[in-house]
Formats: structure tokens, C-alpha cells, sequence
């Protein structure tokens, strides 16, 4: 009898030893866990802001967008009409009436004139070697929208590069641009110059005209700008480029410049004879321009 206690005890103890050497074993394969570090010791959390565009930035963007169909906008028959006599005349009548004109003699700026009531319109050669009334070379484009007026001829001042027609188009003197080819293309005289910028200031709400005139005794093409009472010259061939809308120098201190004609999307004016400046009293209403089906 005492010897099978005996057997029992130490059957016991030796189970005893298995279950603390288990549970040590156990305790040592538990996995460690760092402990949380202090709020001082966490990594600082950044807001990542959006960096603002830049000009150069929309113009890149605007560059990606250009039409399925291309840079040409002349559809069908765009008509002018002379405000006295109501009398019109399409763009297909000046194409015939120019007729087998050589090419080189087409490259030119025509006048219109009605027998009776004078000047009608004046129309100039495309890129499609075909003639269209100057109004219709306004298409209504604008690469992006501005927030300051000074901000389209500043793009445009670092974009356009100024080069003669002649040595564009094979020898032809004067081929227009319209306002999106010349944004496109980069390349043009003043007048291509011109219409970019005043259809752009047109489209941002500004009442902008393109000029044509002289200017130091040589014809020209530029921008006149009526914001404000009062009334700015913009050259838009000058390459220096302006932050500021009060950079822009008022038409009446830009004596070297001589005006003609002046036109927008809409209406055509000369300036009436041995009159000056860009008053309303210096220039006469010579016509409406229709695009094609909106002849009224």
C-alpha cells in the first residue's frame, strides 16, 4: 500500500513539471507586440493640395482640344448687309465676281462698294485660298476663360510668332487666319495676330474691335479695346509680355497709328472722312454680318 502512494505522488509531481514546462514554452512563442507610440512619436498626416494652374498649364490643355473636324469653320454662304440700303452680299457672289483671278491678285483685301451707298464689306483670302467677309474670320473662339484682360494677350504675346504671309504661303500677299487656326497654327502677321486676341477678348465679355489702318505709314492690323469710358490700343504683335491691363496704353496716345476700318463679329465701320480717334462720332455703321442661314 505504501509503496503504490509512493508511485501515485511521483506520477503526480512529474505531471506537475510537464504542465509548467508547457506553460513556459507557451509563454515564450507568444508573439510581441509593440506597445502604441506616444501621440508626440506619430508620423504628421499631410494634406496634399492641388497644385493651381498656370497659364502655360490651360494653354497645353487647350491644345488637346482641338475640333474633330479640324480648324476650318467656313459652312455654307455668310452674307454682309448695308445698313442704308438693306442691300446684301454673300461671300458666294465675291467668290464669283473674283472669278479666274490669279491666285497672287486674290491674295488682297477687297472692298465692296453698292453703286449707290457705297461701301458694303470687305472680305480677304483664307487658308482655303477662297475669299470671306472680315467679320466671318471672328469664329467665336477662345482657348480658355480669363479672369484678367490682360491675360489673352499675354499668352498669345509668348505663343504667336510673327511671320510675313509671303513666306508662309508660297509667295501669296495676304492670306488670313481665322482666330482659332491663328491660335493653333502659331504662326501669322498682325491681322492673324489680331484676331485671335479680339475674338478671345470678345468672348470674355470685352467689347473689342479689330482695326485696319496704318501704322507708321505701313498697313496694319490691331486691337482696340472700350472698357471703363475709356478707350486702349492693343498691339498685338508686341512680344513683351504685360501683367497688368493698366500696361496697355490708351488709343489717344498712340498717334503713329492711323484707323481705317473697324469690325467685330457683328458690324463693319469706316471712319468717316478727315475724323480721327475711336469716338462714335468719328466712325459711320457700314454693315451687319450674317453667318450662313441667319440672314434677316
Amino acid at each position: 500500500m505504501g509503496k503504490e502512494l509512493r508511485h501515485l505522488a511521483l506520477f503526480f509531481l512529474l505531471a506537475l513539471m510537464m504542465a509548467s514546462v508547457g506553460i513556459y514554452i507557451g509563454e515564450g512563442r507568444q508573439e510581441k507586440r509593440p506597445s502604441p507610440l506616444p501621440v508626440e512619436d506619430r508620423p504628421e498626416e499631410r494634406i496634399i493640395v492641388p497644385r493651381e494652374k498656370t497659364l502655360e498649364d490651360r494653354v497645353v490643355e487647350a491644345l488637346q482640344e482641338m475640333p474633330a473636324d479640324g480648324l476650318r469653320v467656313f459652312h455654307g454662304d455668310n452674307y454682309a448687309e448695308e445698313r442704308q440700303s438693306g442691300q446684301t452680299l454673300s461671300e458666294r457672289e465675291i467668290q464669283v465676281r473674283l472669278g479666274d483671278t490669279p491666285l497672287e491678285d486674290a491674295s488682297r483685301s477687297c472692298s465692296w462698294s453698292h453703286s449707290e451707298h457705297g461701301l458694303v464689306t470687305l472680305s480677304s483670302m483664307g487658308t482655303d485660298r477662297l475669299h470671306h467677309i472680315v467679320n466671318g474670320y471672328l469664329v467665336g473662339y477662345a482657348p480658355f476663360k480669363v479672369e484678367e484682360p490682360w491675360q489673352p494677350l499675354y499668352v498669345l504675346a509668348g505663343r504667336l510668332r510673327y511671320q510675313l504671309d509671303n513666306a508662309q504661303y508660297e509667295g501669296l500677299e495676304e492670306v488670313w487666319q481665322t482666330s482659332r487656326e491663328a491660335f493653333f497654327n502659331t504662326r501669322g502677321d498682325c491681322e492673324d495676330h489680331a484676331l485671335a486676341l479680339a475674338d478671345w477678348l470678345i468672348d470674355s465679355g470685352y467689347e473689342a474691335r479689330v482695326v485696319l489702318g496704318e501704322a507708321e505709314g505701313e498697313g496694319h492690323a490691331w486691337v482696340v479695346v472700350f472698357d471703363g469710358g475709356k478707350t486702349y490700343l492693343l498691339e498685338a504683335t508686341d512680344k513683351r509680355r504685360r501683367k497688368h491691363w493698366q500696361h496697355i496704353p490708351l488709343a489717344a496716345f498712340a498717334g503713329t497709328y492711323l484707323p481705317h476700318f473697324m469690325f467685330d463679329r457683328d458690324n463693319l465701320w469706316e471712319v468717316k472722312p478727315g475724323k480721327r480717334g475711336y469716338g462714335e462720332a468719328s466712325w459711320r455703321l457700314v454693315s451687319r454680318y450674317y453667318p450662313a442661314g441667319e440672314v434677316q
